[in-house]
């Protein structure tokens, strides 16, 4: 009975540390998957490595922005005359008709070379060996049935002169001696006064409800205003007292014409009562002789 129970209680024993065994290597085996799923995702987790660099997403080009005028080269109609032909988009003849115009203004002593601007440029047709100029004889080489030509406005240090050009043909005239009846054709002297042209025109034109293709130019002149009240102050300044480059436009729709006066980038519409000039801009803008009574 005594030896039974020995090899019982051996024999239980032994299957103990077996079970015992078995249950060990469950866990040893539960824990090393456990431990090798842990790896596994901190391995998927990690960001994938690559050698090409990532391609950039392609950006929608801009549309082109529209020009304003300070995005254009700078205005040469304010530069002194020195070397008129820089003044670019202007037509090769009247380029050197300028020249000209400045070298005999030069020559006169009435002006100093550093002192003298362009004011205005204008296209006419004139028509005799006069080249428009009220009470004067005929120009030397004009020929005697009229010609295309232009008239040139200078400004020296106090006073404005005319120039009258019909080929080789170059005659002074005083800024009030246009002859009656003549009108031309303003010339803008750079791109910013082309610019600004084209914004009075669509302004006037939306005052008016006239197409903008039927505003007329009637006068561009340049000009430097005294100070930032661009030549027509209102009640609202005082205003900053420093010299202001711009133009006077006027335009026309119809009957109704609008005065504007410019820097080289905003614009005011200015009534006749509004204008303050310089004497040297009203003698520019003199008008012209009346028409001898028969």
């Amino acid at each position: 009975m005594t030896g039974s129970r020995r090899r019982n209680d051996r024999s239980c024993g032994s299957r103990f540390h077996a079970a015992a065994a078995i249950l060990a290597g469950l866990a040893l085996v539960t824990s090393l998957s456990a431990c090798r799923a842990e790896t596994e995702n901190e391995t998927r987790a990690l960001p994938t490595r690559t050698l090409a660099p990532p391609t950039p997403t392609p950006a929608v080009p801009a549309d082109p922005a529209t020009p304003t005028p300070t995005d254009l080269p700078g205005p040469s109609s304010f530069v002194v005359a020195t070397a008129p032909a820089n003044m670019p988009g202007l037509p090769g003849d009247l380029s050197v008709a300028l020249q000209r115009a400045v070298e005999d203004l030069v020559a006169s002593g009435e002006a100093a070379r550093a002192s003298v601007r362009v004011l205005s440029l204008e296209r006419y047709q004139w028509p005799d060996a006069s080249l428009g100029c009220a009470e004067t004889g005929p120009a030397t080489s004009a020929p005697a049935s009229g010609a295309d030509g232009y008239r040139i406005l200078l400004a020296g240090p106090r006073e404005a002169y005319a120039y009258h050009v019909a080929g080789d043909a170059l005659l002074r005239c005083a800024p009030d001696r246009l002859a009656p009846g003549l009108t031309g054709e303003p010339l803008a002297p750079d791109p910013i006064a082309a610019a600004l042209v084209d914004r009075v025109r669509r302004d006037w034109a939306a005052e008016t409800s006239a197409p903008a293709s039927q505003i007329a130019l009637i006068s561009l002149l340049s000009v430097t205003w005294p100070d930032a009240s661009l030549g027509c102050p209102r009640t609202s300044g005082p205003y900053p007292q420093h010299e202001t480059p711009g133009y006077r436009i006027v335009v026309r729709a119809g009957e109704r014409e609008g005065v504007y006066h410019t820097d080289i980038q905003n614009f005011v519409r200015c009534s006749a009562d509004e204008e303050v000039l310089s004497e040297l801009l009203r003698a520019a803008l003199a008008t012209p002789a009346p028409a001898p009574a028969e």
